[in-house]
């Protein structure tokens, strides 16, 4: 465990990527460290601006379950509007 990070905080892997203080690009893995209590954190080996625009990408099974959950209810809702469109959905006998 890192030091300063409570263990009821939820961890995820997660790739992070931008520009560092010397405005050199990084690839970094690390954690996200995530509670209601204390919010969002990650910790990184370089030292980045404040306000700097960096990009974080999910390692781990997380990632894949709610990109899997979004595709799914994209597909929901496009075959609701094609139903609806066919005159499939909301007609009564």
């Amino acid at each position: 465990m890192l030091a300063g990070i409570p263990e009821s905080q939820t961890a995820y892997s997660v790739e992070v990527s931008g520009w560092d203080n010397n405005e050199d690009f990084f690839v970094e893995k690390t954690e996200l460290h995530w509670s209601e209590q204390s919010g969002k954190h990650i910790l990184l080996l370089r030292p980045i601006a404040s306000g700097a625009l960096v990009f974080l990408r999910m390692l781990d099974d997380t990632a894949a379950f709610y990109d899997q959950r979004r595709r799914v209810k994209a597909l929901e809702e496009q075959l609701l509007k094609d139903l609806e469109f066919h005159g499939i959905v909301g007609k009564s006998r």
